[in-house]
């Protein structure tokens, strides 16, 4: 590792490993003696790119049957296991609780192996993230001071990307930063640690002993691309024609944009096939039957410079280009998408498409072609080139952009988003997408939001030490039993308000002490977009209130509070002069009821006359993001970009009644499938959405549930999401 440069606390991952699977890529290495088989640590950062099949990450195993593994399933939880056959018998078989299907950005993956352990549940620990992992309730541990038949032992072949002899389990996936420390349980602190400047948990060089055949693989030597570092001389063999493109600069502490299988268009329900690292498009259509996809990493600043190169085209197709992160993925009957501007491709035809209308624009290309693609957020313009020629410069308007490409017929296209070495250079000034080159935030997640559970008689001092700010809101709701949500202002603090009820503000009550509770905090100021107050209004006359933040992109919310009355919400995706009700499960409605613009927040004269409570929580970059999706009724729900990953998400159907407004959080379950869900505007206790609701990744959200309240067919929502972190420092979730 080296230090990042421009600062002196936190390091930078140098390069990973792609395994392709399609050529079935792994590292070998057979072992001439027996380490530690009692105590163990496998420590590794991965970016996956292929889910729902089995993909191995550490194994073990013998000619004659019998393996010891550490393995992702094909229902994408991560399972610790060994079938050994000279026990006849599954010696330890513990599968998370978890679901790992994170395509954007890298998980540290930090397993502990130590059957010395007095207590069984201690005998094997996963930790991902610095997190630890739950076990599913059939878990089956080793037997005290049981020793590994497979894993640290002699004349056994030891693979990263292969779970057995019968060849099973290859990856497609990004390795990097992977430690092997034999007869040591080391803690993820040796190996991982957060980064004081950003916040987010990254690789740490380990310094301790590896012990016998243990390894650190680096990945430094494009030449020797299983050389161990550690010392030690553990070199690994590779095999599927790993070569020096294997070797990659996307790594934990500089992820690469790629694209996002989870963000697949279905026009006329073909989706296409991604391969070697998600940086290889094959397009499944035929005839007019296009497929697309978007990249993994919105962005709405800087100048940024990207490749394709043709491996196979059609008369018209592949195009390349981008599309806006907030549009819909899913329009049938389009080039690249929505109708919209900000949906820009160059074709292969040598035609431009803009808000889906073709027109003339440069030379055609085809198969050995390379596209260039120059995207200047700073100018707000586009310009694509042929094996390094401009072929000229398109306008856009401003937005949140992201890489795409649409195919039909076979088309085929590898992407390169600076991972590799370009083949033509940039344009002066313009950098690939990747973290390195994102937009800081102006404020860290930390600053802005807090999320945590407790129960009722420790709820409101645990949020109070995770927010230690001078102007807030909070938000309580007990999990457990029917209770009302209890909103509470750091400058009201004897009262609050309850978002499922028409009353005005009430005196506070203390949460029930035995209950299990969440609760959220809001940090105020113009800096955090986050603006509230109290303000008088009279019926009759429209009243303006200031709320400083500069943007008309954001959601405002009034609430009479000297007398009863609804919660009106304006949504930056509503139609002009629509509102919501925060304590109704209704429909949008005409009004208008309240509104924005970007000076102040107007409640309408039609309002009654009395005392306000107004808030007003504006977008904001890799902190708050708003917008909407259309359902379409299947569990490949649609994609939300949400600018990091989500801490927490309000989701609300607008276009007919009867849904409520959906609250789910990082920390209920606490990992994916995120599925308990409470309702803002009922008392309800909390309930499970689906057992397939949603995924919170490291770019946004991953909608899976069928249902009315997140994903009717043609169902129209919008949502509010609030970052653990911006993509430019998240980890996989």
């Amino acid at each position: 590792m080296k230090k990042l440069a421009g600062t002196s606390a936190c390091y930078n991952a140098r390069n990973s490993l792609l395994l392709d699977s399609s050529l079935s890529q792994y590292l070998s290495r057979t072992l001439s003696v027996s380490g530690d088989r009692r105590k163990w640590t496998w420590s590794g950062w991965i970016k996956r790119a292929k889910l729902s099949a089995v993909q191995d990450i550490f194994s073990a195993w013998g000619d004659a049957g019998g393996n010891g593994n550490i393995y992702f399933l094909a229902n994408d939880n991560l399972a610790v296991y060994e079938y050994s056959v000279e026990a006849g018998a599954t010696t330890y078989n513990c599968e998370t609780a978890a679901v790992f299907r994170d395509v954007a950005a890298h998980y540290h993956i930090h397993i502990i192996f130590d059957s010395t352990q007095a207590t069984a549940s201690e005998r094997i620990r996963v930790y991902i993230n610095n997190v630890r992992q739950l076990f599913s309730t059939a878990a089956v541990y080793p037997t005290l001071n049981f020793e590994c038949y497979n894993i640290n032992s002699s004349a056994k072949t030891h693979t990263m990307g292969q779970v057995s002899s019968a060849t099973m389990g290859r990856p497609d996936h990004y390795l990097s930063e992977v430690n092997f420390i034999g007869g040591l349980a080391v803690e993820p602190s040796a190996t991982g640690y957060y980064c004081p400047l950003t916040g987010q948990w990254i690789p740490k060089k380990y310094k301790g002993s590896f012990g016998t055949n243990g390894c650190y693989l680096e990945f430094l030597d494009a030449a020797q691309l299983g050389k161990d570092t550690s010392g030690n001389g553990n070199h690994w063999t590779t095999y599927g024609g790993i070569v020096a493109a294997n070797q990659t600069a996307d790594t934990p502490t500089n992820n690469h944009c790629v694209l996002n299988p989870l963000d697949a268009d279905n026009y006329d329900v073909v989706t296409p096939a991604w391969a070697t690292g998600n940086l290889r498009f094959t397009a499944s259509g035929t005839g007019a039957t296009a497929s697309h996809s978007r990249g993994s990493m919105p962005t709405s600043a800087g100048r940024l410079y990207w490749e394709a190169t043709i491996v196979t085209a059609g008369p018209t197709h592949p195009i390349i280009g981008l599309m806006a992160a907030s549009g819909e993925n899913n329009t049938s009957g389009s080039y690249f998408g929505p109708s919209l501007p900000t949906s820009i491709g160059y074709r292969a035809d040598g035609t431009k498409t803009v808000a889906n209308v073709a027109s003339p624009y440069g030379a055609a290309f085809t198969s050995g072609a390379v596209i260039g693609v120059a995207l200047d957020l700073i100018s707000l313009m586009i310009e694509f080139q042929k094996n390094g020629v401009s072929q000229g410069t398109i306008a856009l308007p401003a937005g949140t952009y992201v890489p795409a490409v649409s195919g039909y017929d076979g088309s085929i296209v590898d992407l390169n988003f600076g991972q590799r070495p370009f083949t033509y250079p940039p344009p002066a000034g313009f950098k690939s997408p990747c973290a390195a080159n994102l937009l800081r935030p102006a404020q860290r997640a930390q600053n802005v939001f807090a999320a945590i559970t407790a129960p009722g008689s420790s709820i409101e001092t645990t949020l109070a030490a995770a927010r230690p700010w001078a102007s807030y809101i909070e938000i309580f709701k007990d999990r457990s039993n029917t209770q009302s949500w209890k909103w509470r202002f750091s400058d009201d603090l004897p009262n609050m308000l309850s978002s499922d009820s028409q009353a005005g503000k009430t005196a506070f009550t203390a949460p029930t002490a035995a209950d299990n509770y969440v609760g959220y905090a809001l940090r105020v100021g113009a800096a955090y977009g986050v603006f509230t107050t109290e303000v008088a209004h009279v019926n009759g006359t429209p009243t303006n209130v200031a709320h400083g933040l500069g943007t008309n992109r954001l959601m405002a919310i009034g609430k009479i509070v000297n007398t009863t009355g609804d919660w009106p919400v304006w949504h930056p995706e509503l139609a002009a002069n629509q509102y919501l009700l925060l304590n109704s499960t209704a429909a949008a409605a005409d009004g208008p009821k309240i509104t924005v613009d970007t000076t102040n927040v107007i409640l309408a004269a039609s309002l009654p006359s009395g005392t306000y409570r107004v808030i007003a929580i504006a977008e904001t970059s890799g902190c708050i993001k708003m917008g909407k999706h259309t359902g379409i009724g299947a569990a490949d729900g649609p994609f939300v970009y949400a600018g990091g990953c989500p801490s927490a998400e309000l989701i609300k159907r607008t276009d007919i009644a009867g849904n409520s407004w959906l609250v789910l959080d990082e920390r209920r379950p606490g990992y994916n499938v995120t599925n308990s869900t409470l309702e803002m505007d009922t008392a309800n206790a909390e309930t499970l959405l689906s057992a397939n609701a949603l995924d919170l990744v490291s770019n946004g959200s991953k909608i899976r549930d069928t249902g009315a309240g997140v994903n009717a067919s043609g169902g129209t929502y919008i949502y509010v999401a609030i970052a653990a972190a911006p993509l430019k420092y998240a980890n996989a979730k």
